[in-house]
């Protein structure tokens, strides 16, 4: 048996040229779609969904851009730390500098007209998510808080809950917040 060669192939004398350049072809066109392919689902990281937010969290990150995952009710009420009938006697606001900068968050002041739980001090200043604003503090889905402005508030640590736990008094909603709370 003689070899002879053709396009730079050695094959066996009598053996019928195989479609080579045809099969080069298609294996470079797989070869380079399961590369594309697999470029495309890798990720930087490790793949991992985020941890679902806490859900008794009074002021949560996402209550201070706009959005709420726990909102008032009497049970979600009941399972925060504090909550008083108080009358706005100052507005002002805190820096905080944080690793992406810096940012501003209001504060408010009340006169405690009276504790429906977790507190005795006749004035507490409590942080809000969002910066004060003219005058105002801004709950997210609840009251504008503003100086002489009487509220019912409700919270945890030192911030006043947004999503509707930080709502302007009325005689019918304190008589509802007494009942919710009542030990």
């Amino acid at each position: 048996m003689g070899i002879e060669a053709s396009r730079g192939r050695l094959r066996a004398v009598g053996e019928q040229p195989r479609c080579g350049r045809r099969y080069t072809v298609m294996t470079r066109f797989l070869v380079l779609t399961v590369m594309a392919f697999s470029l495309s689902t890798c990720t930087s990281g490790p793949s991992r969904p985020p941890d679902p937010p806490e859900p008794s969290a009074p002021n949560p990150p996402a209550a201070a851009k706009g959005s709420c995952y726990v909102r008032y009710s009497p049970e979600t009420l009941k399972q925060r730390e504090f909550a008083f009938d108080g009358t706005a006697v100052a507005i002002g606001r805190k820096r905080y500098e944080g690793p992406e900068g810096g940012e501003d968050r209001g504060t408010a002041t009340f006169r405690v007209n009276r504790w429906f739980k977790g507190g005795e001090e006749p004035e507490v200043t409590l942080e809000s998510g969002l910066p004060a604003q003219n005058g105002v503090v801004t709950s997210v889905e609840g009251a504008d808080v503003k100086k002489g402005g009487r509220y019912l508030v409700a919270g945890d640590g030192k911030f006043m809950g947004a999503c509707g736990f930080t709502r302007d008094w009325s005689e019918v909603e304190a008589a509802e917040w007494e009942t919710a709370l009542r030990d």
